[in-house]
């Protein structure tokens, strides 16, 4: 493939990433309404859905990094997308048929895990192989800011299309978004699609394993982000069942706050090149991830005082830091890893994080039975300080980079 095809390769993964995201944003809008508004479900109900969706993730991560490294990974995004379609698509279809229920949640949340990582790892895994080095963090802020702009609009659409035709039917417009974008792809080519993987499926993850423990950045990135998102669990998990039951917004304002956020996310994707170039990649990711914990604080403040107003001034800074830390450590992590192993090496980074999520949704449906969503999201808030300790410990802004040589020796 040459350098402009490889560019407009990358092209096409912004756009289907613009694509997705948007229907994404619709399905993470309304999900959580369809169990609370159609099927009547509790505060814990839905948490433990969102955990389900989430372990479902965590289990496949390292077979499917495993899976991704030996195949042509362009193949792969498009057959997880087509996949992840139509799984959303369930959802209409039985409501539809007057047949939904927690149980077929259940069942499309666990698929829609699964297809999400496909598409996730294969794409991730691919971009290192589409430009070198000097465009990675170029192409890692492209690709966040084709997320953001698709998301952007997504929540705020979600509103709008659950008063419109109701929640069961309004991820219609998430499982078009995801079998459009793998017609975006369908013409998308793996400069390399087949390469050379140990035979024994076992000795390829271990490799993969590895990797990511004898590089200290590596090991660091996994257990900050892990304990994040242990935060993030147990904070997201409650947060639509906090905000429609115990603040009383309408569908109408959490979408409205969700756009306000998504704009972070837009703006964070742009600026991250330049935080990065000016603060170096460790420096933006520390100061990014403070500033996401910091703001996970305003999410109580809005039980106090202003509650639509704090909600989105929580989503704009909270949306703002986690692109550029986002971009920062996606970056960090594909500039340190061999080229042969970017999909194991992802998957296993992602692995902790896709287990502390269900984690503390789970903690959250435990804690919000004596304690309430309020009293279970300052755990929330407290865990996210702790997950800041790796990123502030001496070493990580000091850590040198890895020596080149390692790309021409896979197995280390």
């Amino acid at each position: 493939m040459s350098g402009g095809g490889r560019l407009g390769a990358v092209r096409n993964l912004v756009l289907a990433n613009g694509v997705t995201s948007f229907g994404a944003g619709v399905t993470e809008f309304a999900l959580p309404l369809v169990a609370l508004s159609l099927l009547d479900a509790s505060a814990s109900t839905v948490a433990l859905l969102y955990a389900v969706s989430l372990a479902a993730r965590a289990v496949v991560s390292l077979p499917v990094g495993v899976w991704i490294d030996r195949t042509d990974r362009a193949r792969a995004t498009v057959l997880g997308l087509v996949a992840g379609g139509l799984v959303v698509l369930a959802v209409p279809a039985l409501t539809a048929g007057g047949m939904l229920s927690i149980g077929w949640l259940v069942v499309v949340a666990v698929g829609a895990g699964v297809t999400s990582t496909v598409v996730q790892v294969a794409a991730q895994a691919l971009v290192p192989a589409l430009v070198d080095g000097r465009q990675l963090l170029s192409a890692n802020a492209g690709l966040s800011f084709g997320r953001s702009l698709g998301s952007m609009v997504g929540p705020g659409a979600g509103g709008i299309v659950v008063g419109w035709i109701g929640a069961g039917f309004a991820l219609l417009v998430d499982g078009v978004s995801q079998l459009l974008a793998a017609v975006l792809l369908v013409r998308l080519r793996d400069p390399a699609p087949h390469r050379e993987v140990a035979d024994r499926p076992r000795r390829a993850a271990w490799d993969g394993v590895q990797a990511v423990l004898a590089d200290p950045l590596l090991r660091r990135i996994l257990v900050g982000t892990t304990v994040f998102n242990v935060s993030g669990g147990l904070i997201g998990s409650l947060y639509f069942p906090y905000a429609y039951q115990d603040l009383r917004l309408s569908p109408v304002a959490l979408g409205i706050a969700a756009m306000v956020g998504n704009v972070g996310l837009l703006a964070g994707s742009a600026l991250a090149p330049r935080v990065v170039r000016r603060l170096g990649l460790t420096r933006a990711a520390t100061l990014s991830d403070t500033i996401a914990v910091a703001a996970f604080g305003l999410i109580l403040a809005a039980s106090l005082l202003a509650p639509l107003a704090m909600l989105a001034v929580y989503e704009f800074l909270f949306g703002l830091a986690i692109s550029v830390f986002r971009v920062s450590v996606t970056t960090l992590r594909q500039e340190r890893t061999a080229a042969a192993l970017q999909g194991r090496v992802f998957s296993i980074v992602l692995l902790g994080p896709m287990f502390g999520a269900p984690v503390g949704a789970a903690v959250a449906a435990g804690l919000a039975i004596p304690f309430g969503a309020p009293g279970a999201i300052s755990v929330g808030l407290v865990v996210g300080v702790l997950s800041l300790t790796p990123f502030w410990l001496p070493g990580w802004r000091t850590e040198p980079a890895p020596d080149p040589a390692r790309d021409a020796d896979p197995a280390r």
